[in-house]
């Protein structure tokens, strides 16, 4: 199959966020993995718009495939999918994050959307 005439521009767009945001983890030099303490916060790139692009591309990438696929159940998984994230991942690293940095954390929280 052709790797890009077959996806919908929600998957191109999902990979090409989730990239982006690895890019800054490799910048800050901090790690990408959530079990791993963070050494920094990152707030800038994808990061200014949306506390968790990686996360937020692979909804995107997600919703893409249900589209493609065009079944129901197709598109219940995808609308579950940023709940069950959250509930997974998200408040733990979300917690790190606070333990790491505090009110810097906190502040950024409170400016920026999770999703």
């Amino acid at each position: 199959a052709d790797v890009f005439g077959q996806r919908p521009m929600h998957q191109h767009g999902g990979f090409a966020l989730g990239l982006w945001a690895a890019l800054w983890f490799r910048r800050k030099r901090t790690s990408i993995y959530p079990s791993d303490m963070p050494k920094r916060l990152i707030v800038e790139g994808p990061f200014r718009i949306n506390r968790n692009p990686i996360y937020t591309g692979m909804a995107l990438a997600v919703f893409g495939g249900a589209f493609l696929r065009g079944g129901p159940a197709s598109l219940i998984v995808a609308a579950l999918f940023p709940i069950l994230v959250t509930r997974r991942f998200i408040r733990a690293e979300e917690t790190a994050l606070r333990r790491a940095f505090g009110t810097e954390a906190d502040r950024y929280f409170a400016q920026t959307r999770r999703w």
